[in-house]
């Protein structure tokens, strides 16, 4: 008898990176889709997407049987967000961090995955103590909810 709700278990890409040095995102979801109690994915946006797009993303993954848990958004490979994302002093670098935001937020629906989490790396180590509001523009991811929740560890 097969349970509908049976745990599933997921993980982040990133590990498999450790153990094929120059290899690429497709060879991480093979390696995943190789250890038997997986059944889901994370992945970056938008590093992981650099060389595939969502459709193959989407078939790397349905091939190693895995499904999609969720998109992890990632700024600090960008040297342009390397005062932050959201709390950059400059409005049109916060501007392109809710841009890139959205189009993970995009990708992680059209694939079926459930979470888009915000992972801010400086934008929160290195946000001032005078914060006590969300970063800047944040607020207008709101509409994004209804299909992919967002969190922010």
């Amino acid at each position: 008898m097969t349970r509908a709700n049976r745990p599933r278990y997921a993980a982040r890409l990133n590990a498999f990176k450790q153990l094929s040095p120059g290899s690429d995102v497709k060879d991480w979801i093979v390696a995943a889709g190789q250890v038997g109690s997986l059944g889901a994915a994370d992945l970056n946006f938008p590093d992981h997407f650099v060389k595939h797009d969502a459709t193959q993303m989407a078939n790397f993954l349905s091939d190693a049987e895995l499904a999609l848990n969720g998109v992890a958004m990632r700024y600090y490979t960008d040297p342009g967000f390397k005062l932050g994302a959201f709390t950059h002093p400059d409005l049109s670098v916060r501007k392109a961090a809710l841009d890139i935001t959205k189009q993970g937020i995009d990708v992680c629906a059209a694939m079926g995955g459930k979470t888009v989490t915000l992972w801010m790396g400086k934008t929160v180590s290195t946000m001032p103590f005078r914060w006590i509001t969300p970063p800047h523009g944040i607020e207008q991811l709101k509409p994004f909810q209804s299909y992919a929740p967002i969190i922010s560890p």
